[in-house]
């Protein structure tokens, strides 16, 4: 098997309109995903349920959360109930985002016909999530413990607003 060179990368606003449509509309179905990601981590930060962080005795059992950056622009809004974690607004802007083209014009191919639209699109959104995925470091103590501790603390504060 002959390998081609890879092409250059192009930024997603150089794209023709049908792939960068299609790249968009792809991006939008696979919204949950990123909340569901979101979800998973603020379980593990919390160490617990999300609904376990929800405030007692309040009018509303829910909670809001905003995360935003500026390059990538990436502006989320979130909101829990006990139903579980959901956007209420998200708004990304992929214009300046590399595309990295494959190898098909050579005769290598991804796989399957769809996958490369896959790894497109698994690309953007690592690219646009970057930002926030910073390394974590833990003092060196019982981790279970620190998170309890944080825990409860919020919890406490979350009881007094």
């Amino acid at each position: 098997m002959q390998r081609g060179r890879r092409s250059p990368p192009r930024l997603f606003k150089e794209l023709p309109e049908e792939a960068r449509e299609a790249l968009c509309v792809i991006m939008r179905s696979s919204n949950s995903l990123m909340v569901d990601t979101l979800a998973g981590e603020l379980q593990r930060c919390f160490a617990g349920e999300l609904a376990d962080l929800v405030r007692k005795n309040a009018r509303r059992n829910a909670f809001r959360l905003g995360i935003e950056q500026d390059a990538p622009l990436l502006h989320l809004e979130l909101r829990s109930s006990k139903e579980g974690l959901r956007t209420t607004k998200i708004r990304y802007d992929l214009s300046d985002q590399v595309v990295w083209r494959g190898t098909a014009d050579s005769g290598v191919a991804f796989g399957a016909p769809g996958q490369l639209m896959d790894v497109m699109i698994e690309r953007l959104r690592a690219s646009l999530l970057s930002g926030l995925a910073q390394p974590a470091y833990y003092f060196p103590a019982a981790r279970s413990g620190i998170l309890q501790t944080h825990k409860a603390l919020a919890s406490a504060l979350l009881t007094r607003s």
